[in-house]
C-alpha cells in the first residue's frame, strides 16, 4: 500500500540552515543509535554555513546595489538631464531652420 505524504523542504538558504541545525541536534541526541550516524553531518553544516555566508553577502550587495541605483537615478535626473536639456535647447535654437543638423551632434531626429 502506497502512503500518501509530502515532506516539505525549505527552498531558501536561511530556513534550510535551520533544518540542518535541527537535523544535527537530533543526530547528536541519538548518538550511535541515529539512522544518520554514518553521514558527515559536520561537513553538511560546514557547507550550509558557507551558503549562509554567501546569502548574507548577497543581501548586503543587493542593498548596496539598490542604494547605488538610487544615487545613479538621482544624479541622472537632477544633474545630467537638465544640463543636456539646456544644451539641446541651444542647439534647437541655433539650427531651427535645419533641425536635422542635430543628428550631427548625436541626436536622433524623428520626422514622422
Amino acid at each position: 500500500m502506497k502512503l500518501n505524504y509530502r515532506i516539505k523542504v525549505p527552498r531558501r538558504v536561511i530556513p534550510f540552515n535551520e533544518l540542518v541545525n535541527k537535523i544535527s541536534v537530533r543526530n547528536a541526541e541519538l548518538g550511535d543509535s541515529s539512522p544518520l550516524r554514518d553521514f558527515n553531518i559536520v561537513g553538511l553544516k560546514e557547507e550550509i554555513n558557507m551558503a549562509v555566508g554567501f546569502e548574507q553577502k548577497s543581501v548586503e550587495y543587493k542593498r548596496m546595489s539598490e542604494n547605488e541605483t538610487q544615487k545613479r537615478d538621482s544624479k541622472f535626473r537632477d544633474d545630467v538631464k537638465p544640463i543636456e536639456r539646456k544644451l539641446r535647447k541651444v542647439l534647437e535654437g541655433y539650427y531651427i531652420d535645419n533641425i536635422q543638423e542635430l543628428g550631427n551632434w548625436g541626436y536622433e531626429i524623428d520626422r514622422s
